[in-house]
């Protein structure tokens, strides 16, 4: 039985036996609380098993499915994210102040058509990070030096207090960006 064809909450060493939903949600192993569990506990990949497993994840393609290591929802290949590693083998070295982005929306993919390198912002932008407007900033900002409330000000635009407090100090939204 070879990983490629080993289907969904079966485990992926080629055991043929079913694997239990996660209890919890563990990024590090990729565990999503209440999905499959990749493998059986104390069974594990060979090296020489595929890094990805190609797969319809609803993208205009098919994405490959990293089967290695996870880190924080990544692939993961050695000390470094693996969508990097199959971007730079496709596209040459990641621009400097650029990150690579999914435009499949899927962390786990490593398809180099799947991946864009952008600027921090644009990633943050398609991440649905970035919910405020350059007029909201400044409302925010002038609230602020009235003296209200970051927790009033982070219920009136639905943002959490904790980005009011980094927009009050220019963690985010600098001057440059805005």
């Amino acid at each position: 039985m070879q990983a490629q064809n080993i289907p969904r909450g079966y485990c992926q060493c080629g055991c043929g036996q079913m694997t239990k939903p996660a209890r919890q949600s563990t990024t590090a192993l990729g565990h999503v609380r209440g999905e499959p569990v990749r493998f059986i506990q104390g069974h594990t990949f060979k090296r020489n098993d595929p890094q990805y497993r190609v797969e319809d994840r609803g993208y205009e393609t098919p994405c490959w499915v990293w089967q290695w290591g996870m880190d924080m929802g990544y692939g993961k290949l050695g000390k470094r994210r693996a969508h990097v590693v199959m971007y730079e083998r496709e596209h040459g070295p990641v621009p400097k102040g650029m990150h690579v982005d999914h435009l499949c929306c899927n962390r786990v993919c490593v398809n180099p058509t799947h991946l864009e390198a952008v600027t921090p912002r644009e990633n943050r932008r398609r991440g649905g990070q970035e919910r405020l407007t350059h007029a909201q900033v400044a409302e925010i900002r002038k609230l602020l030096a009235e003296g209200l409330l970051q927790v009033r000000i982070a219920e009136m635009f639905g943002v959490s207090p904790s980005h009011v407090s980094r927009i009050n100090t220019r963690d985010v939204w600098r001057a440059g960006e805005e």
